[in-house]
Parts: structure tokens; C-alpha cells; sequence
């Protein structure tokens, strides 16, 4: 990624407002001139939905590259970061992500962009990572109720050791930002567990409105929102067993 006038400069921003703390950014880059080759970063904080300067433009007769870019999640949210290229006024999204608490979206010349979890594990990668490999994130049942946290993926198992009264979520994408995210139940071996799907969801015509009740029977369910978990419309079947 290169800036190469005096008018080109990096910037972040974010779809809506932190919760507590803003997001830390880092960018390292090395200024190229006909005589001299010098490296630097910069550091900087987010400012909600004010954009900010990740990297600013480079002088007269330089040409700034741009090495790598960290946008780390310091919030107690999930936050939507956009990446854009300022060029004299004129705006260029370069990438609008949803980075989960404690995560990290990095980019470099030769990975392109990728997210890592709170926990180290690689989320999404660029052409030479793992583009198709994502967390599984196994759901609990506390007193009847399952929170699904969001910050932690969208792929989520749950194993029905209980009746479910309630589904909670916490760290949604925010206004303006969608999520999909996929549910596979399971029954014990005693089976006949009940879940209570919440108001929000809304079946698609077709999909069953219950988990299977025998015993050791999976369900399979598909949720997608577009008004940030306001309302969720989903697809469920009985998944192989």
C-alpha cells in the first residue's frame, strides 16, 4: 500500500460510538525518496465516528509505504471499523470490519487483512491464510438462559442438557451492521429438551419453530439480522444425526 502525493492519507473510523474505551491503532511505514529510505509509525486512538489519521500523507517528493496496520479492540464492545483512503477529500473504503472484544484486525503487504480473537486464534485471513476456517464456539445453559456472545464468532453449538427459557445476546454489530450466525442443537440422551425462541425470531416459511425432542437428535438453525438483533429471521431443520 503505497502513498505517493502529498494529498493521500490513511484514516480509520467507526460505525457508531465506543462503549468505553476507543480502539488502538499502529501503522509502520518507510518513507522512499531519490536519496534516503526512512522507516517510522505512527500511533493513534479512534474518535468514534470522527475519522481519524492512521497514517498521515507524506512529504513533497516522497513516496510513503505502508508496512502494516494494528487495529486492536480495546472497548467492552464489539466495534465496525472502516479503513479508508483519504485522497484529497475524495474517500476510498479499503476494508469495514467487525472486530469482537480483545480482537485484533491487522493488514501487511503480503497477508492482506485478517482479524485475531481475544485468544489468539486466527478469524479470517487474506489469499495465503485461512480464509474458510472459523471458531466453534460451544454455548452454555446457566438457570435456563443462553447468552450468545457475538465478540466470539458465528459458528455456535449448543448441547440441550436442560430446557431453555430464554436466548440472550450480548456485543450485536451495531446500528447499521448486520450478523448471521448459525446454531446447531443438540439433545441429550435424555432428550425432549424444550427451547424458547425468543419474540425477535422470525421463522422462514418452511422451517420448523422447535428443536427435534428425541433423544441425541440435532437441529440445525440459521439466523440472520439486519436491524442489529431487533428482529432475527432463521431457517431450522433436523440436522443428520
Amino acid at each position: 500500500m503505497l502513498l505517493d502525493t502529498t494529498t493521500r492519507s490513511l484514516e480509520i473510523v467507526l460505525a457508531g460510538a465506543v462503549t468505553a474505551n476507543q480502539l488502538k491503532c499502529v501503522a509502520t511505514w518507510v518513507d522512499l525518496t531519490t536519496t534516503a529510505t526512512t522507516p517510522g509509525s505512527t500511533p493513534a486512538s479512534s474518535n468514534n465516528t470522527t475519522a481519524v489519521t492512521a497514517v498521515a500523507a507524506p512529504a513533497s517528493s516522497t513516496q510513503r509505504k505502508i508496512a502494516s496496520i494494528q487495529i486492536y479492540n480495546a472497548d467492552t464492545a464489539a466495534a465496525t471499523v472502516t479503513v479508508r483512503l483519504n485522497d484529497n477529500s475524495t474517500l476510498y473504503t479499503l476494508a469495514k470490519l467487525s472486530i469482537g472484544v480483545g480482537a485484533t484486525l491487522f493488514w501487511t503487504d503480503t497477508e492482506g487483512w485478517r482479524v485475531i480473537d481475544a485468544g489468539g486464534t486466527l478469524l479470517s485471513g487474506g489469499a495465503t491464510g485461512p480464509t474458510a476456517s472459523k471458531v466453534v464456539t460451544a454455548l452454555s445453559i446457566s438457570s435456563g438462559v443462553v447468552n450468545i456472545d457475538l465478540s466470539l464468532g458465528d459458528l455456535f453449538t449448543l448441547a440441550l442438557t436442560a430446557n431453555v427459557t430464554s436466548i440472550t445476546f450480548s456485543n450485536l454489530p451495531g446500528s447499521g451492521n448486520g450478523q448471521a450466525i448459525f446454531i446447531r442443537f443438540k439433545q441429550d440422551a435424555t432428550g425432549s429438551r424444550t427451547v424458547a425462541f425468543p419474540a425477535a425470531f422470525k421463522a422462514i416459511t418452511g422451517s420448523d419453530t422447535g428443536v427435534q425432542s428425541a433423544a441425541n437428535a440435532y437441529t440445525d438453525m440459521a439466523l440472520t439480522s439486519v436491524d442489529n438483533g431487533t428482529r432475527w429471521e432463521y431457517v431450522a431443520k433436523a440436522g443428520a444425526a
